[in-house]
């Protein structure tokens, strides 16, 4: 009789074990599934190029790649640029789009900078970057430049710095201070700070 029941019990411990087994293993499954399996694409285009991108900490670059549905925040950051953190939606039945840029503050956008900013943005914002880029890159089409007033001459002096710069050579053969050429510059049209410039006064033998 003794082993009769506890051969039941035996019986029923092994039944409610295997069950327990199973849910363990069905759980376990689902939330790696989860975890691994359901990944959905995300596309990233950021400028500056050179900015740290951040989702939950894990570092991404300008490209397409995978992530897992849900919630994410962005960190965004670049030297001489102001910095963003957002919110990122990725959803399992569409492709995530992170499109973002920062706003220049010392920093310079480079020549592939520029060519993104369009496919990124088309706000207000980025077509005065856009223009204002354009504005100073028109002035090379002028260069040499002189003005024999103040005994000045602008000159183009790309070949002496990196290819994402603007940079000019102010000579002044008279007596006019940097600052008198460029107001020079601002009187013109053209800004400045949007040039790497040189200048040097020359001196007569």
């Amino acid at each position: 009789m003794n082993n009769e029941v506890n051969q039941k019990h035996n019986t029923l411990f092994i039944i409610i074990a295997s069950v327990l087994a199973v849910i363990v293993l069905a759980v376990a499954g689902f939330l790696i599934y989860s975890r691994f399996a359901k990944k959905t694409e995300i596309t990233v285009l950021v400028a500056p190029t050179t900015a740290k991108i951040e989702i939950n900490g894990k570092e991404y670059k300008n490209g397409t790649s995978e992530i897992a549905p849900g919630t994410y925040t962005v960190k965004i950051s670049a030297d001489g640029f102001e910095s963003k953190e957002l919110e990122l939606v990725a959803k399992s039945d569409e492709i995530a789009l992170l499109y973002e840029y920062l706003t220049p503050t010392t920093g310079k956008y480079s020549l592939a900078d520029y060519d993104l900013l369009p496919y990124i943005s088309k706000d207000e914002k980025t077509d005065e970057l856009i223009y204002a880029r354009k504005k100073a890159e028109s002035l090379f089409d002028l260069l040499p430049l002189e003005n024999s007033d103040l005994g000045l001459i602008i000159s183009d002096a790309s070949a002496n710095c990196d290819a994402s710069s603007l940079c000019l050579k102010i000579s002044s053969y008279l007596s006019a201070s940097k600052e008198e050429a460029l107001n020079f510059l601002r009187e013109s049209g053209f800004d400045p700070e949007a040039f790497e410039i040189s200048f040097e006064r020359e001196t007569e033998d």
